[in-house]
């Protein structure tokens, strides 16, 4: 399913590509000719968007029996693997740096490997349509286990700054995001086959950080905050002073 729906998805993005191209070169001509205002573009442009675009997209995850073509079968074996490939090696090189220098790993580290652990599940479950005549399929397959690591990095740069500053709506998500990569490594390398609910687990997940009573983002961080004014508020003016001219990242 998830190969059918990249095929769909890769073939619009070709069309809607030629079509904007010609929509701007129209426009373009209009503009030249009638002196029109460059609005005019800007709404053809966004009329594509909404019109193709959007109902394209949405009719992709529409499931049939078609097979994903051969250009899908080059980007998921070859392509988007070996950029997935190239990506770890680079956080791993990231990683040996930290531990040489003892850094405190970048706030950006938390958003790269999060998107990248949305690169990957569904690309290592795409390479298992394409065991055959794939020399990557084996490396795939076993390439969760190489994003291990990256949770206790997450875990560290999430709760160094939690342990300083306390809680926010932003950081509470990064820990319920952490969660949700743990479990879904556990159902991935466990209980495989039931893959498919881990749509309704990030569903429940985001209901609980939005919507539960007391256990809410807002109302976690809330006291969090509160507690950590509290507690600056009985510093001396002295460390008082201090915190406040420290640069926190």
């Amino acid at each position: 399913y998830l190969v059918q729906v990249f095929s769909k998805i890769a073939r619009y993005h070709i069309i809607y590509f030629i079509l904007m191209i010609g929509v701007t070169l129209i426009c373009a001509v209009l503009l030249t000719l009638f002196d029109l205002d460059f609005e005019v573009l800007m709404s053809a442009e966004m009329l594509l968007f909404g019109f193709y675009f959007m109902s394209a997209f949405l009719l992709s995850f529409y499931p049939n029996q078609e097979e994903g073509g051969l250009m899908t079968a080059v980007m998921v074996k070859y392509i988007l693997s070996s950029m997935l490939l190239i990506s770890f090696a680079i956080i791993y090189a990231y990683i040996l740096k930290i531990l040489i220098l003892w850094d405190i790993p970048s706030n950006a580290l938390f958003r790269i490997t999060a998107v990248l652990f949305f690169i990957m599940i569904p690309l290592c479950l795409m390479n298992r349509a394409y065991e055959d005549n794939n020399p990557l399929s084996h490396i795939m397959k076993w390439l969760p286990c190489l994003f291990i690591p990256f949770l206790f990095l997450q875990a560290y740069s999430i709760g160094i700054r939690i342990l300083d500053n306390g809680i926010t709506p932003l950081r509470y998500a990064a820990v319920a995001f952490l969660i949700f990569e743990c479990i879904t490594l556990i159902v991935y390398f466990i209980f495989h086959e039931k893959i498919n609910l881990l749509l309704p687990a990030a569903a429940a997940i985001i209901f609980l950080c939005c919507f539960a009573p007391y256990i809410n983002m807002n109302h976690v961080s809330f006291y969090s905050q509160k507690a950590m004014l509290e507690y600056y508020l009985k510093l001396p003016a002295e460390m008082q002073e201090t915190i406040l001219t420290a640069d926190v990242e």
